[in-house]
């Protein structure tokens, strides 16, 4: 039972952490705010994600891959007709940003204001 409640605990302070950086970015984003709002401590914040910036990095990817990934396996599949790929890719794209509009602002703002996301991306696109 405490395994189920450490878990819950990681994914509030995630779930509230997504939010305020969807909302906000990493800068405009205090761990204290994330706690507060998780109903936790700051201590309960640093225990699981160390800092802030590691937590971050946690939802970005995330996030990133919700943009991205989905996408990836539309454009490199090769049983379709390479413009019958790129419809279902922006058919895709349209769609994730209905449903989530901030997202592609947050990915690209992000990027563009912190090159360690660069590290990042590199090390997302090793995995795939």
């Amino acid at each position: 039972m405490a395994e189920l409640q450490i878990d819950s605990t990681e994914q509030k302070i995630k779930e509230t952490a997504r939010v305020h950086f969807l909302e906000k970015g990493l800068r405009g984003t205090t761990i204290r705010e994330v706690a507060e709002k998780a109903g936790v401590n700051v201590a309960l914040v640093n225990y699981y994600f160390r800092t802030k910036n590691k937590l971050f990095i946690a939802i970005f990817k995330e996030k990133f891959l919700t943009f991205n990934e989905a996408g990836y396996h539309i454009l490199t599949n090769e049983e379709k007709p390479f413009l019958e790929r790129i419809d279902d890719f922006i058919d895709h794209y349209v769609q994730v940003t209905l449903e989530q509009p901030n997202l592609p602002i947050f990915v690209l703002s992000e990027l563009h204001f912190n090159d360690e996301l660069k590290e990042v991306l590199a090390s997302i696109k090793s995995q795939t």
